[in-house]
């Protein structure tokens, strides 16, 4: 339900296991919501091609959740590598010729501060063609 809201109106490949999970719902919304947007609105600028998945592994104390957004990269954007982020999220990218008009940035250092106050973890890196949004932690599960 929770993914359902997050995606509708939005063309997403969507690969989500029927499972509850204790999560915080707003932080988890403006961190996906903000990944799934850039996605959109970073990505390829023709066949975005983007995918959600939900992976749960169960742990000694709980679930380890491992959700990941991929997206075909734009080419005509710079290279999304761990210098780039960490530029982003010390507020120190300038803008390049490249740089979309609507990107100020403070998406991505918001979902991080987000994560960190979830108690989960934030990557985002480039992998050839494709970039991977990926937020992971330690969850409950709710027993249906």
């Amino acid at each position: 339900e929770f993914v359902e809201r997050l995606t509708a109106g939005r063309n997403v490949t969507v690969h989500v296991p029927k499972v509850t999970l204790m999560i915080d719902p707003t932080l988890c919304s403006l961190i996906l919501d903000n990944a799934l947007s850039n996605a959109f609105k970073h990505g390829h600028p023709h066949s975005p091609d983007v995918t959600l998945t939900l992976r749960t592994r169960p742990i000694r104390q709980g679930i380890e959740l491992d959700i990941t957004i991929t997206n075909a990269a734009n080419r005509d954007r710079p290279v999304i590598t761990e210098e780039y982020v960490k530029q982003v999220l010390a507020g120190e990218l300038q803008r390049g010729p490249s740089t979309s008009a609507m990107s100020t940035y403070i998406g991505l250092q918001h979902s991080f501060m987000a994560a960190e106050a979830a108690h989960m973890q934030v990557s985002i890196k480039q992998r050839s063609e494709h970039v991977v949004f990926r937020l992971h932690g330690d969850v409950e599960q709710v027993a249906d």
